[in-house]
């Protein structure tokens, strides 16, 4: 799907020269809390060419990406709804707010929403140039109307998935005269890849949340079958649909932004011992998402009484890096 993506912006021209002292300071544009309940997926692509690179020179980006996309996990964290907030005070200046929500997987799909990347949109004006811009929101969803003055944390609309989305999110872009801007650096393309960050647009009560992470786990544990991208961004296995007739038992690991090499580590354990386990080979590339399940079908008579473990981790250069257990009791 690489092939796919087309960024908000992509005719932007670049800039090199650092953010003016009277850029907006930006606080989230979500309400959450970055790293528990939604994650950050994509940064601005900073490589003038046709590479794709992060501003710490990773690949957690895609080609001429002018934005960065903080994603909750699943289509049933957009049911509950999850607020899009103004990052900074300014007046409405574009509203769009009648697509219908899709997710793109195929190419098809893609033409389909070819003239409306952005989706359901607001666009803020900060003054002297500059502008934000919030995409993919739910339909019917967005509260504020072209000409309002809004205050910083406002409520904008909800978190959805029009537009060119493959998974839901906003899409959080910033320009300065119509030119993108990597709210981390305040540059478009920072020099080297250790970007000074106290030199982005970030309030400095929201920067600890945006600690920048090469692997993130969105969720692990227990399934009752197969779990792929497509089963898992629709909802996660639940627990309470497992029992001693379930017709098998996996355990998974949702990640996000595996970099190359690393490599992932799943286990699941019975009251007997090892039931099944599995680690990867080295990534051949970055993975901007990594499903990895390992399991065994239910053995005659059902599965047997007792605790079960599910462990994963996420090995980089040979250390786990990221881990998750936990315990089931069957009945």
């Amino acid at each position: 799907m690489r092939a796919l993506i087309v960024c908000v912006g992509a005719a932007l021209s670049a800039i090199g020269s650092p953010a003016a002292a009277d850029a907006p300071q930006l606080s989230l544009p979500i309400d959450c809390k970055v790293g528990i309940s939604c994650f950050i997926q994509h940064y601005v692509d900073v490589d003038p060419g046709s590479g794709i690179k992060d501003y710490k020179c990773g690949a957690a980006a895609y080609n001429k990406h002018s934005g960065t996309d903080f994603r909750v996990r699943t289509l049933e964290d957009v049911k509950r709804g999850v607020r899009v907030l103004a990052a900074a005070p300014g007046t409405v200046s574009i509203v769009r707010d009648q697509l219908t929500d899709r997710i793109v997987r195929t190419a098809k799909d893609g033409i389909a929403v070819q003239n409306v990347f952005c989706g359901n949109a607001v666009v803020l004006d900060h003054g002297d140039g500059w502008e934000t811009r919030y995409c993919h929101m739910q339909k019917g969803s967005i509260q504020v109307r072209k000409g309002q003055k809004v205050k910083r944390g406002q409520p904008l609309g909800l978190v959805g998935f029009s537009g060119f989305a493959q998974f839901p999110h906003v899409h959080l872009g910033v320009t300065k005269d119509g030119k993108k801007v990597d709210p981390f650096t305040g540059t478009e393309s920072p020099e080297g890849c250790e970007a000074n960050e106290a030199k982005g647009l970030w309030r400095a009560d929201v920067r600890p949340q945006l600690n920048y992470r090469r692997g993130q786990l969105l969720a692990a544990g227990f399934s009752a079958g197969r779990v792929s991208k497509d089963s898992v961004i629709w909802r996660l296995p639940d627990n309470a649909e497992i029992a001693s007739n379930s017709k098998a038992l996996v355990s998974y690991a949702w990640l996000i932004n595996v970099q190359e090499g690393d490599r992932v580590f799943t286990q699941l354990t019975g009251p007997k011992g090892i039931i099944a386990s599995q680690t990867s080979k080295p990534m051949k590339r970055h993975r901007s998402q990594y499903v990895q399940y390992t399991g065994k079908q239910r053995p005659k008579g059902g599965w047997e009484a007792g605790l079960y473990v599910s462990e994963m981790s996420l090995i980089r250069d040979g250390k786990r890096v990221v881990q998750h257990r936990e315990v089931l009791h069957m009945r």
